[in-house]
């Protein structure tokens, strides 16, 4: 859905009532686009509230000084369009922008819709016979009339899986591949002939997860052979990196499960969508009642959208105590997903022994709950962001005097939170980036105090904290935890000539519990070549295995390709796994390691004012 306006149609009520005192426009989901925006008469939207507020800067209004507050009642906003801040709704450095809970209560933006009015089934076609008559059914929630094909669903705020093979044995590895053919030949998974026509294969391949949408399955004997649907198909075969490993004993092929169908559901907890019946059945837990359970999937992708001109930034926006939840995440339903890394979906790489990576590659950007672009002084404190299908928030290009403090990120599909420049349709990944135009740098951004768990549980191969492209970043006094690859990544490129990465701080994190399915990464992992830039006083334990995983390879610290002019100091880890690959000559390391001061170990991780956060 685009992120709009309403578009004017509250324009004859911008000029009535317009005198708040203080500037204070009041807003709750019980309230009315047609009251005055009073404490006692509030509005119903916060885009009506974004517009009372330009009217009142259009205005000069004499309340300004100070700036304009948006104070937000507690209870669910239901979303049914992602709210759009603009140059338009800019504050001043006399007069900021505040979107802020009222005292003591919790608004909540969510994206998400209530499925109810479930039923048992008798016999369903397809469903395993272990399943049957045990699985509820409804309706596929639509949308303008059209049954809706998400691909999450929360059952009392726990995410539930999609039918798929995942949990159904240990997982096994492919068998054989052409990149001729576009082929893919795997042990079959189900007794059964597969019926259902938007099966996805999730490969998972060292430090990304590909998903393809399967066009064809044919039958080989005791195996299938699978082809797949364009443009996943033709980015697969090609691109080098990461490698389907396959060897004739199959000792380190790559491990995969299939997912979405209905011969899948056979186990509690799992869901299924028909699309094309619009039926969506959910195999419930033994204690599970329909009219005590509270069901919700995700419509939207993006809640919150602040977004300026390169020539127009939007400035001086504040935001705090905000609950942001319930966000989709389309794209492997529509166009498949083969990332490079860190989640950046390829649209192109093949390789090139002409340059020195030896490849070359593409990259998009997932989709984000909450995006910045082109904005400066901006920040986000005491906020939630929770049950988020792909990245949480995520600051793109052009993006300054940012600060992220005292925020819980949980329940993440993708990486909690995003900072910077990873290339696009028009630049190839492995070019140092140092644009002439500064303005488009991600720049003094301070990320501190922020308590982020249960990450990366959609797309294994994205992070905690990533940055890419930035410089004058501190990520600091954070605590990252259960991560299925690197918890903090810094920098992108590989290239070990200079960009536009400096003065970069990784200092004073908590880091545990990960690592937990994919390899080639570590606690704290960099990219690149950042002048100036420090890992310090951080304390990183309790690495996981990777188990589907046929080469083992996991770091506390992992300097990857191209990482130079780092010091690397008295960084506490419960064991001596560092490792480098292709650095420059100028990283300095000293102290690190078990025998690092208790003091450090004690201190890292969130500050004492910030600790109720794990709560």
């Amino acid at each position: 859905m685009k992120c709009k306006l309403k578009n004017l149609i509250y324009i004859g009520i911008l000029l009535i009532n317009i005198q708040l005192n203080a500037a204070e426009i009041w807003v709750s989901p019980s309230g009315s686009d047609m009251n005055s925006g009073s404490e006692t008469h509030p509005l119903e939207t916060i885009t009506a509230a974004l517009i009372k507020a330009r009217s009142l800067r259009i205005n000069n209004d004499p309340s300004l000084k100070g700036g304009i507050h948006i104070i937000l009642k507690g209870g669910v906003y239901q979303l049914k369009e992602c709210i759009d801040i603009t140059y338009l709704d800019s504050g001043t450095p006399d007069s900021p922008l505040f979107i802020e809970a009222a005292q003591g209560e919790t608004p909540i933006l969510s994206g998400g819709i209530d499925v109810t009015n479930w039923e048992k089934t008798e016999l369903v076609a397809d469903l395993p016979q272990s399943a049957q008559q045990k699985v509820w059914v409804t309706k596929t929630p639509e949308i303008n009339g059209i049954p809706l094909n998400f691909r999450q669903l929360w059952i009392n705020t726990i995410k539930k899986p999609r039918a798929s093979t995942l949990f159904a044995q240990d997982l096994v590895q492919l068998i054989s591949f052409s990149n001729t053919n576009g082929t893919l030949t795997i042990p079959n998974p189900v007794p059964n002939k597969i019926n259902s026509k938007y099966i996805e294969l999730v490969n998972i391949q060292d430090w990304a997860t590909a998903r393809l949408r399967v066009n064809s399955i044919t039958k080989k004997n005791s195996n299938l052979e699978l082809t797949f649907k364009e443009p996943e198909s033709g980015i697969q075969f090609k691109r080098p990196w990461p490698k389907l490993v396959a060897e004739e004993n199959g000792k380190n092929n790559q491990f995969f499960y299939l997912s979405n169908a209905i011969e899948f559901l056979d186990k509690p907890t799992e869901w299924y969508n028909d699309i094309d019946k619009a039926h969506l059945y959910y195999y419930p837990e033994a204690d599970e009642k329909p009219e005590e359970i509270q069901a919700i999937v995700p419509v939207l992708e993006t809640l919150f959208k602040i977004k300026g001109e390169t020539n127009r930034p939007v400035t001086y926006i504040n935001i705090t105590g905000v609950f942001f939840e319930y966000t989709e995440w389309n794209r492997p339903s529509k166009a498949g997903n083969i990332p490079l890394q860190g989640g950046q979906y390829i649209y192109d790489a093949y390789s090139d022994a002409t340059v020195a990576s030896g490849n070359v590659a593409w990259v998009g950007r997932p989709k984000s709950g909450v995006t910045v672009e082109n904005a400066s002084q901006v920040s986000f404190k005491n906020c939630s962001f929770k049950h988020m299908a792909a990245t949480g928030l995520d600051f793109i290009s052009g993006t300054k005097h940012v600060t992220v403090q005292g925020c819980i990120f949980k329940d993440i599909g993708g990486t909690a939170l995003q900072m910077g420049f990873f290339g696009n349709q028009e630049f190839e990944v492995h070019i140092p980036y140092n644009p002439i135009d500064k303005s488009v740098i991600c720049d003094n951004v301070l990320f501190e105090n922020n308590y982020i768990t249960d990450v990366s549980n959609e797309d294994w191969g994205t992070h905690g904290i990533c940055v890419g492209y930035a410089s004058n970043v501190t990520i600091a006094h954070n605590e990252v935890s259960y991560c299925n690859y690197s918890a903090i990544s810094i920098g992108w490129g590989w290239t070990k000539e200079n960009n536009c990465m400096e003065n970069n701080t990784v200092s004073a994190n908590y880091v545990h519990h990960y690592m937990n399915q994919m390899r080639d990464g570590g606690g704290i992992y960099t990219l690149s070549a950042q002048k100036n830039s420090t890992i310090i006083n951080n304390r990183i334990e309790f690495m996981g295995n990777a188990k589907y995983n046929p080469v083992k390879a996991a770091h506390c610290i992992y300097l990857d390709i191209g990482t130079d002019h780092f010091t690397i100091s008295n960084n506490w880890t419960d064991e001596k796994k560092f490792n480098t690959n292709q650095n420059g000559n100028h990283n300095h390391w000293k102290n690190n390691g078990s025998t690092v001061s208790e003091t450090i170990k004690i201190n890292a991780g969130l500050t004492k004012e910030y600790q109720y956060l794990k709560d």
